[in-house]
């Protein structure tokens, strides 16, 4: 089956879609200028010589001032009282840790948004999280003003002191990576990871003339198979006979600086670098419902391609056909301890938002570069959903994008008749590693990308519907 016998007429493919949003607000920091701590410094000084002259023309004043200072039934001032004070809320991750303030432990920590935040007087505190069975982390601050703290802890990508949008205080916020784990329980949590996301192996049969996505050196040795697609290059294989697609889940935990994955930045996030396991920034930590350790593992897809008979045609090939593109995917991972201090592992987590497994993390990192690719309407258009089968996740992941509604009390533009197709949902199939158009309006978007044929339509409506079903 050649690209043209491929490129049949494309009947809609009817979606339903709901808008997901979800926003992350800005962190924000403040502080004194040189000058504004000297003027500061200054009107303190001329106050405490004027309240000094007031108090010793009064022999009332005298008397109140020494008992204040030497009476032994006297009353120390609470120093969270003071002017300059700073509220804090404290966070760790795992969730099952407790803090030590200044030599004393809490007996509990104040739940963001609900309990009154702790005060903490201007000056030098000492904070230690200490979570079994990571090792302890201490972070040794300033408290410079109500709105500013300041230290060299906050420096450590695993230790950070921000604000966050509709709450009055710092939050102060500590993680564990599988770095602060001993070595002999590092191994054995690696190895039981890996164990789990061997468990999304799976395989599925290739038909001839189905195309799949191959590697730079197959590229390289061989330029016909890549395409020129606007600002894009797709490089892929037509298949010529039946064979048997096996799609490999691996979790990158290496340590070397020379791994691909280092050179590209892709296993980096806000800083940390995931293949020890870094915090997941999705989830949503407003009211500390969430208990457990939350963090994002990355992993990397690979496909073999076998003949039916066993013999190997092509292997460790990407899951993208776009030349350049992001190979590996960073994945949201959930840990809990049981009573017996075993690990409990949830792999893609929904965290209230569609599951981020890597295959639709893949398609949907793929759609978007094609729709920024895209001329006309197309390149106003942005992923909405997404939807694979968890249990055979080498069929692939179907997209669905869409153009963004009209403003609030902004009136549409009515479309014409011969552009309305356009601003239908345009959905999109990632199979074998590469993008295919599934019906009439993505074609539209892209006509250059390869179009699905029925058993590919096939496969599309099955995700919907296990997708739908599942949502």
């Amino acid at each position: 089956m050649d690209d043209k016998e491929r490129d049949e007429s494309l009947d809609d493919f009817a979606v339903e879609i709901t808008d997901l949003n979800h926003s992350v607000g800005p962190k924000r920091w403040s502080g004194l200028t040189t000058r504004q701590r000297r003027w500061s410094l200054a009107a303190t000084a001329a106050l405490f010589v004027l309240v000094m002259g007031l108090l010793l023309s009064s022999t009332s004043g005298v008397r109140a001032l020494l008992g204040q200072a030497f009476g032994h039934g006297a009353s120390t001032a609470d120093p969270a009282t003071l002017t300059g004070a700073m509220f804090v809320y404290l966070r760790g991750n795992p969730t099952w840790g407790h803090f030590i303030l200044d030599g004393k432990a809490l007996s509990s920590v104040p739940i963001t948004g609900l309990d009154q935040p702790l005060k903490l007087a201007r000056g030098l505190h000492t904070l230690v999280w200490q979570v079994e069975p990571f090792k302890p982390k201490t972070c040794v601050f300033t408290v410079v003003d109500v709105s500013s703290a300041r230290g060299p802890c906050f420096f450590n990508n695993e230790i950070t002191a921000s604000f966050e949008p509709g709450v009055e205080a710092m939050i102060i916020a500590f993680f564990a990576s599988l770095n602060d784990l001993p070595a002999n329980q590092r191994a054995p949590l690696t190895q039981q990871l890996q164990t789990q996301f061997m468990t999304y192996d799976s395989n599925s049969q290739m038909q001839p003339g189905e195309f799949y996505a191959v590697s730079e050196q197959a590229s390289q040795a061989n330029p016909s198979l890549c395409r020129a697609l606007t600002s894009l290059s797709l490089c892929y294989e037509q298949a010529h006979q039946a064979m048997i697609a096996t799609l490999s889940m691996r979790m990158d935990a290496l340590s070397s600086n020379d791994d691909p994955c280092i050179r590209t930045s892709q296993c980096n996030s806000y800083r940390q670098d995931c293949r020890a396991l870094c915090e997941d920034p999705v989830v949503d930590y407003s009211g500390q419902e969430l208990s457990g350790w939350s963090v994002d593992a990355v992993v990397g897809l690979l496909w073999t391609y076998s003949s039916i008979d066993g013999q190997i045609v092509a292997s460790s090939q990407p899951n993208t056909a776009i030349r350049g593109s992001q190979t590996y995917q960073l994945v949201s991972v959930h840990l809990e301890r049981d009573a017996r201090n075993q690990w409990q592992i949830t792999l893609f987590p929904t965290y209230g938002f569609v599951s981020n497994n890597p295959v639709c993390a893949q398609a949907t990192t793929d759609t978007t570069l094609l729709l920024g690719a895209s001329v006309g309407s197309g390149s106003n258009m942005y992923v909405l959903q997404s939807g694979s089968n968890p249990g055979q996740m080498s069929l692939g992941c179907l997209t669905v994008a869409t153009q963004p509604g009209p403003a609030v009390g902004v009136t549409p533009t009515p479309t014409p008749t011969s552009t309305a197709a356009a601003a239908l949902p345009a959905t999109f199939l990632l199979h074998f590693g590469v993008l295919l158009a599934v019906n009439a309006s993505a074609h539209k978007v892209s006509p250059d990308l390869p179009v699905a044929d029925i058993f590919e339509k096939n496969i599309a409506q099955n995700l919907l519907a296990s997708y739908l079903s599942s949502s």
